[in-house]
């Protein structure tokens, strides 16, 4: 199949998928090797590239934010929203902690000799994160803005959004359950 065409098929599903609580990387992978025919890996690959338009998206959705933080930076919190600094901080670095290992640990399974585990895990996965959406919206958590979060809060975000480099993991939805 022509790269354009797979591109822009691939384009369009990560646009519809993203924002909504789903994983769109894991859209982006079922597409590519069920319906397109690519490679586990290949589809995977595919997945993280995917998410450069939707980082670019979301700066410019939350340009407001961005500068607000890049005011915090400048003037040392004076005149810029320093918690929404401290926050993105925290759970940037949380995230790598665990999201890094996790993300080593797929690229090998995936570029492994066994073919059928890594779909699966993908399909263990999925129930796995649905479970944890459902369960956290209806009985655990309860909805506070960035002001009512403290630090095990940002450190709780951290880890879901690094759990998030699974395939079947929806960043989206396990960080704002």
């Amino acid at each position: 199949m022509d790269a354009i065409l797979i591109g822009i098929i691939l384009g369009i599903v990560q646009g519809i998928s993203e924002w909504i609580p789903i994983s769109s990387k894991t859209q982006i992978l079922l597409v590519s090797t069920l319906i397109l025919g690519l490679s586990f890996s290949q589809g995977y690959a595919f997945g993280l590239f995917m998410e450069i338009g939707t980082i670019f998206a979301a700066i410019i959705y939350f340009r407001r934010e961005v500068y607000n933080v890049i005011l915090a930076i400048v003037k040392l919190g004076k005149g810029g929203d320093l918690k929404l600094l401290v926050y993105l901080i925290v759970v940037t670095i949380i995230t790598g902690i665990v999201g890094v290992p996790i993300y080593l640990f797929i690229v090998n399974l995936i570029t492994g000799p066994v073919v059928g585990i890594p779909m699966s895990i993908l399909g263990l996965v999925l129930i796995i994160d649905g479970l944890v959406i459902y369960l956290s919206r209806k009985k655990f958590v309860p909805n506070r803005s960035l002001k009512d979060m403290r630090l095990k809060d940002f450190i709780i975000i951290g880890i879901a959004q690094g759990l998030a480099a699974l395939p079947g993991v929806s960043r989206s939805g396990m960080t704002t359950s």
